[in-house]
């Protein structure tokens, strides 16, 4: 009899998996379609056109710059390979590793707080890209994979102690390509180093087992970075490659601490409820949980929790509040949220009270979701009908029709996406200049490379796209009052003024589209 009873569960939890399944790929694909509405703005166009680049035979940093970490331009150059060169590609890539990354949070919260609460968990992670992630292809969310992979074998790690180092190695492998697409990044890894350290000294794991973990981990980092470090050396790149992706961002980084603050306080804006909730789930932990017996449960809930406070102070370090930058909060949100929902319907035993609250909760996520959704559809609509459109058919088809393929066009501004959207490749190394206006970064040589780049490859068309007001425009008289009303910003080196120079001899200016003007190589009119 026993044995007909695990059956029927086993059946029923099989039937529970593959229908969580294809909610999660339903949801997924939805929000992906929708990134594939919207142009791959300036984050996304750049690491585009990296992809792009590297599939041509260039070497990131050293003949295309850019200050991410490496991994994310090979991503999307698989994608675009598998895309035969199109951004639906990446967007496909994408979808595939975000499904999976939730389904495994959903395992692993399934076999911890509960079927209900893993469903809950793995849901949330994707409708909260909505809100976090509204163009796709951003660092946050193909870290999603490496984080949710992280949580399978930490979970494995504590509920086995078998092959506890080869586990552990995976652990630090994953963290050293989540280091190889952005820096700070890496919370989660930092989290788990603080967690085996307190259950250590709480005595909750033995000492053994924790050496054994932090040195696997610490292990699969040094690989992880060891190849990279080799890659890079083997082109004549590392030197480029330690210029842009550390020193630059150590100069990027730079902020006040009212502007950190700020940070957090949008974070917790865009991400809502789950947020607080999570934030919730922190205090619930510490002053209910801290004490209890050695659990995978108890290990977990700890875990979420320094990770999500971790997760707040690193994304604020740049003092910048982008909206995509939340989304490396979502695994331990979830987490926690999950926790919460395991933690409330505890405190009932009656099997009728769980019911009730089963269904109250169900009723707040699934109304608090629709929300989400109904609000990311507006803004998808809107930017398909207006900015979509406008960047589809005018810019950039204005670029294809006066220059070929074979063409270079230089875009002068700060957004990086004209050059893979029209197929035109940059003269310059700098397809988008923030490398020559940063202090702290930016020096004569490197406008002087700049410069050199375009009288040996020089390009066609140049569009200036500096209405974003963090560029000087290239017209004299513009120039002039841009200058006088951003003394405090003006950050490029004295040499700059070659360049406009440059551009005055061998440029005429052509019209402009909005704000958007032209200029085209005398030569050709």
């Amino acid at each position: 009899m026993k044995k007909e009873i695990v059956k029927s569960k086993n059946k029923d939890k099989w039937r529970w998996d593959v229908f969580v399944l294809l909610l999660q790929i339903i949801l997924t694909k939805y929000v992906m379609v929708a990134h594939q509405i919207v142009l791959p703005k300036r984050d996304s166009g750049a690491f585009l056109y990296m992809g792009q680049q590297i599939l041509d035979g260039k070497i990131p940093y050293l003949d295309i710059w850019d200050h991410k970490g490496p991994l994310l331009f090979y991503l999307n150059a698989i994608g675009l390979k598998l895309g035969h060169g199109k951004f639906t590609g990446v967007i496909n890539l994408q979808t595939v590793l975000t499904v999976a990354a939730s389904f495994i949070i959903y395992y692993v919260v399934d076999k911890v707080y509960g079927r209900f609460c893993g469903i809950i968990a793995s849901l949330l992670i994707i409708l909260l890209l909505i809100k976090t992630s509204v163009t796709g292809n951003q660092v946050g969310q193909w870290a999603l994979i490496f984080q949710a992979a992280t949580i399978l074998l930490y979970y494995l790690l504590e509920k086995s102690n078998k092959k506890v180092f080869i586990k552990a190695i995976g652990i630090g492998l994953l963290g050293g390509a989540v280091f190889l697409l952005r820096q700070n990044r890496i919370a989660l890894w930092l989290g788990l180093g603080i967690v085996f350290v307190v259950e250590g000294l709480l005595k909750k794991t033995s000492w053994r087992h924790i050496l054994k973990s932090i040195l696997g981990i610490t292990l699969g980092v040094l690989i992880t970075l060891g190849f990279t470090i080799v890659y890079f050396y083997s082109h004549n790149a590392l030197d480029a490659f330690w210029d842009a992706t550390f020193i630059y961002n150590f100069s990027y980084s730079s902020a006040t601490f009212s502007s950190r603050l700020n940070s957090v306080f949008v974070g917790f804006s865009i991400v809502e409820f789950a947020a607080f909730a999570a934030g919730a789930a922190t205090v619930v932990f510490v002053f209910f949980n801290v004490k209890r017996e050695q659990s995978i449960g108890w290990k977990l809930s700890f875990l979420a929790s320094i990770v999500f406070i971790l997760e707040v102070i690193m994304t604020s370090i740049s003092g910048r509040s982008t909206t995509h930058y939340y989304t490396n909060w979502l695994v331990a949100v979830a987490l926690l949220v999950a926790f919460m929902i395991h933690f409330l319907l505890q405190l009932k035993a009656d099997d009728k009270y769980l019911k009730y609250m089963r269904i109250s909760i169900s009723v707040i996520f699934i109304f608090t979701c629709s929300t989400f959704v109904n609000k990311y559809c507006r803004k998808v609509i809107d930017y398909k009908a207006h900015e979509g459109k406008w960047y589809r058919e005018h810019i950039t088809e204005y670029i294809k029709s006066v220059s070929t393929t074979k063409d270079y066009v230089l875009h002068w501004g700060t957004v990086g996406s004209l050059n893979f959207l029209t197929d035109r490749e940059s003269p310059s190394k700098y397809f988008y200049q923030y490398a020559l206006r940063t202090p702290g970064y930016t020096s004569n040589k490197k406008v002087n490379d700049f410069l050199n780049d375009l009288k040996s490859k020089t390009p066609k068309v140049i569009v200036d796209h500096t209405d974003d007001k963090l560029m000087p425009p290239l017209d004299r008289k513009l120039r002039k009052q841009w200058m006088e009303s951003n003394k405090d910003k003006y950050t490029f080196p004295s040499n700059i003024e070659d360049f406009f120079l440059f551009v005055e001899k061998h440029y005429i200016f052509t019209g402009h589209i909005g704000k958007i003007r032209f200029y085209i190589l005398k030569s050709y009119k």
